[in-house]
């Protein structure tokens, strides 16, 4: 079994949202007794006293709280070892040893967000396909990162949206168990 002594590096963890990077990110950090790191567009908004929407909204117009989510996970990740959850995760976190994409359906990934959030799936369903369209755009523009070209980039794929957040970090468990064990 996998323990903490055996991780040499940050576990990166990322999915377009209502993918469970956040569930995931945090019960594995948990189980393999290692800081867990998220900050995100909710995270932000949480410290500037903002509406999630304002922020999204914002970052439509300016670039400087993208680049600034971002430059904290380069910045964490270059110093610590943790478990990060993020959109870009893969692509900025760094002295990274295991890289995994959560990749479920846009239908799967509204109806766990109108869960989560309590709307309606119809809701749901059109807001997540907005939010897509405009974080694909924007971090095409800022970065020239295609986010769905993540095949490269993943050291395992999840895709089996039946799978519970305790089964899916079993499975990662047993990848980092296999490439580090």
């Amino acid at each position: 079994m996998i323990n903490d002594t055996m991780i040499v590096g940050s576990i990166a963890i990322s999915g377009l949202s209502g993918c469970g990077n956040t569930s995931v990110s945090g019960m594995l950090a948990k189980q393999l007794n290692i800081p867990f790191y998220n900050y995100t567009f909710r995270a932000l908004a949480n410290d500037k006293g903002m509406a999630l929407d304002e922020v999204a909204r914002q970052a439509e117009i300016s670039d400087d709280f993208d680049r600034y989510i971002d430059s904290r996970i380069k910045e964490y990740t270059r110093k610590n070892t943790c478990v990060v959850g993020s959109r870009l995760a893969l692509w900025f976190a760094e002295n990274v040893m295991f890289r995994v994409y959560l990749h479920f359906s846009l239908e799967e990934r509204a109806r766990r967000i109108a869960l989560r959030e309590e709307i309606e799936y119809l809701e749901s369903y059109n807001k997540t396909k907005v939010r897509d369209a405009r974080d694909i755009a924007r971090y095409k523009r800022l970065y020239n990162i295609d986010i769905l070209d993540f095949q490269s980039r993943a050291n395992m794929i999840i895709t089996d949206a039946s799978l519970s957040v305790v089964q899916i970090c079993g499975k990662i468990l047993q990848n980092l168990q296999k490439k580090h064990g």
